[in-house]
This record gives C-alpha cells, sequence and structure tokens, in this order.
C-alpha cells in the first residue's frame, strides 16, 4: 500500500519537472504545462511523484503526471487515455503507479468529453498531448523516441486511431487497448438491433451524442463525421503496432476490432475469458502480458 506523504495542492508553489519552482497564480511562460492550482491529484506517494498539469484552456485539457524518483531519466512513456463513454473521465484505479513502478513516466490525460466536444475533439487533443509531450520531453524525463498510448473503451478508440492517424506516424512506438470501440458506427448499429444488452444501447446513444447525429442516407455531411471517427478511417500498414484486447462476451465484441485490423498488419487482437470490459480485463496474467508487450517496443 502507497501512503500519502504530502499535499502539493495545500502549497502556494508547486514543483515542474527539472526541480524548478513555479507559483500556481502565474501564467503559463513556456509550453510545458503549469501545475494547476488546487489540483486533487497533485500528491506525493512513496517513490512516485504525481503532478497535474494543463496543455490547454478547456477544463478537460489536463494531464496527470506519475514520475518514479527512483528510476533514472530519460525513461519510456505511457499516455492513458480514459474510458466513460466519452462523457465523462474513467478512473484507473492503481495502474498509473504500477505503471510508474514499472519504469514508465506516465501521463493519464484527460480530453474534451461529449456534449460540448464533438468528434474530432478528442483525437485533437489526444495528438496535442503526444505532441506536448514530445516536445517537453527533457522536463518530463522522457525519451521522446519510446512512447506507447493506452486507452480503454472510448478512450482505447482515441488511443487506436491516433496510432493510425497520418499525424501521429512515427510518434508512437505502439497502442495498447482495452476494449476499444473501433467503430462508433458500428456501435450504434449493434445498439439498436433486437437484444442488444443496456450497455450496448447506451453506447449506441453516447456514439450519436459523440458524432452530434445520426447516421442517415439523406445527410452526407453527417456520414462522413461518422466515418472520420472511425479506425478503419485511417487504417494501414503504416499504422503503429496495437495490442488489442477483449473479452470472449464483451459487450464492445472483437469483430468489430478485427474488422479493421487487416489494414493495420502490425496490430494483434487479443481476445481473454470472461466478460470484463476495459480496466475490467486486467486480471494479473494479462496485466503482465499488457506490460511486457509495452517493454518490447521501447527496448
Amino acid at each position: 500500500m502507497r501512503r500519502v506523504t504530502g499535499w502539493l495542492a495545500l502549497c502556494t508553489v508547486a514543483l515542474v519537472p527539472g526541480g524548478s519552482a513555479i507559483h500556481s497564480a502565474a501564467p503559463p511562460a513556456a509550453s510545458f504545462p503549469v501545475p494547476v492550482a488546487g489540483a486533487p491529484y497533485a500528491r506525493t506517494a512513496g517513490e512516485t511523484d504525481v503532478t497535474d498539469h494543463e496543455y490547454g484552456s478547456r477544463r478537460d485539457q489536463r494531464v496527470t503526471v506519475y514520475e518514479n524518483r527512483g528510476r533514472a531519466a530519460p525513461r519510456p512513456a505511457v499516455i492513458l487515455l480514459h474510458g466513460g463513454y466519452w462523457s465523462y473521465r474513467g478512473t484507473w484505479s492503481s495502474l498509473p503507479y504500477d505503471l510508474a513502478d514499472d519504469g514508465f513516466v506516465v501521463l493519464d490525460a484527460g480530453y474534451r468529453l461529449s456534449p460540448n466536444g464533438r468528434w474530432p475533439a478528442q483525437i485533437d487533443d489526444a495528438r496535442r498531448v503526444l505532441d506536448w509531450t514530445i516536445e517537453n520531453a527533457d522536463r518530463l524525463g522522457v525519451d521522446p523516441d519510446r512512447i506507447v498510448a493506452l486507452g480503454s473503451s472510448a478512450g482505447g478508440h482515441v488511443a487506436t486511431v491516433l496510432g493510425a492517424h497520418p499525424a501521429a506516424r512515427g510518434k508512437l512506438r505502439g497502442v495498447i487497448a482495452l476494449s476499444p470501440v473501433v467503430s462508433p458506427y458500428r456501435a450504434w448499429v449493434n445498439g439498436g438491433r433486437k437484444g442488444a444488452s443496456p450497455r450496448q444501447r447506451r453506447l449506441r446513444g453516447a456514439a450519436e451524442e459523440l458524432v452530434g447525429c445520426r447516421p442517415v442516407r439523406s445527410d452526407p455531411d453527417c456520414r462522413e463525421r461518422w466515418r472520420s471517427a472511425g479506425v478503419g478511417r485511417y487504417a494501414s500498414k503504416e499504422a503503429a503496432p496495437m495490442l488489442l484486447l477483449h473479452s470472449s462476451d464483451d459487450y464492445v465484441p472483437a469483430a468489430n476490432t478485427r474488422a479493421v485490423t487487416d489494414r493495420m498488419p502490425s496490430a494483434t487482437v487479443r481476445v481473454v475469458p470472461g466478460s470484463g470490459h476495459g480496466r475490467g480485463l486486467l486480471a494479473p496474467e494479462v496485466s503482465a502480458e499488457m506490460v511486457r508487450w509495452a517493454k518490447d517496443r521501447v527496448r
């Protein structure tokens, strides 16, 4: 059990990586994000420093950085993209601490949420997080050539689009996605079928809210927005290597993911027993496999 040893949010001065002090009320003086005043995540726990930063002016454009002080820099990085039906920020429990203990600098990134942030706001924010991580690698203690992304459910969708997007090519060593919604359109269709589960029906509504319209033939602009939200729009052999995980009874079926991986030869779809979804897939053996895969990508 990690013991919280201090709450930086109660201080008038916060530390950014590199040891320089910045008053929390001061405006950003450079591209490196200033710690957010009163951030609930800003604390030091055991060997792991945890600080909350802003990378944009919107409320959701925040990233929490987990850095294990006992590890020599520069280190590989993991950008976490949370789930939550694109409409709220899902939690990761102890995963950021565990990954920091495994030698990664962990960046738990928020992104704009629907309905206030319609697609492509989410992928625009993920690209922005990736770019400022690279730009500020020295101050973060990150090796800019060894970055992977990890997303869950809706965040798995954002992570896989990021890994396949032309603007991010060559910037990621790999993507891990837990129950990724690789096609919001397929999720919308599945949620409207007879016998759809309550979670599938909820996902249908969330996908429609994300895109902002119903995919009807009479509205070509809307249909184009739906296409732009699917990983298949960007899938190619140039996409980053991917490990895409589902459970055998996942309400986001692995079949949806397999439908796009034929154009991404470096992507692997792995199905584990059970009905877990997203972070619920991370039984100890699956977590160990995930960490091994990530470490292999950043060697």
